[in-house]
């Protein structure tokens, strides 16, 4: 009996230990995400090099995650009109949102982040807000008319090349775009793509 009791103590033992270290690793991803700058990245259509970023300090925005990646943000805006399928200069090029944490993906020497330019690409009136992001090779895209001005933007959840972002990201979908061809457009696809929801992990 002693024996079974003691058991059992361990085993409680061990699934709290396993409950707090879970937490821990939670906590250390959320400040991998919070705590580092980041910047939009846009690569060459062969994904060897990269042909632009977007800085958000240059539109008076933080360089926080939060602090730019939204709904709205002056940051977004910009870099949807240059991806923009009507006369976006990088429609469906390859992009990253990438933070100064993060480590070179495979195939790379060195992070993209520090593989961009200190100089960020600014255009004058590209601030207009698209209703679709569509990923050109994996064939999906996001209506982001079901998000609100200041709920976080899929585009930095979607392209993110650093840490993750929480439990409730079942299906892991952070990141999950990283260097994939993107476009925004205020045209739905065509049927061939599919629709994927993720308005509910990105509600403010």
């Amino acid at each position: 009996m002693m024996l079974k009791v003691d058991k059992c103590l361990c085993i409680s033992r061990f699934l709290s230990t396993f409950a707090l270290l879970k937490v821990s690793i939670n906590i250390l991803n959320v400040y991998r995400i919070m705590g580092q700058y980041f910047k939009g990245i846009i690569l060459s259509k062969n994904r060897k090099e990269v042909v632009a970023s977007v800085d958000p300090d240059d539109f008076n925005n933080g360089l926080k995650f939060s602090e730019h990646a939204y709904i709205g943000s002056r940051t977004m805006l910009q870099f949807e009109g240059l991806i923009n399928d009507k006369d976006g200069e990088f429609c469906g090029y390859p992009v990253a949102w990438s933070g100064d944490y993060s480590e070179p993906l495979e195939g790379y020497k060195d992070s993209l982040y520090k593989m961009s330019s200190d100089e960020g690409v600014k255009r004058e009136n590209l601030y207009h807000q698209y209703r679709y992001l569509i990923n050109c090779d994996k064939k999906v895209f996001v209506d982001m008319s079901y998000l609100n001005e200041h709920d976080t933007h899929p585009l930095p959840f979607l392209c993110s090349d650093s840490g993750n972002f929480d439990e409730e990201d079942e299906d892991n979908l952070f990141g999950k775009w990283c260097l994939d061809k993107i476009k925004t457009s205020d045209k739905r696809p065509n049927i061939s793509y599919q629709e994927i929801i993720v308005d509910n992990l990105l509600r403010e």
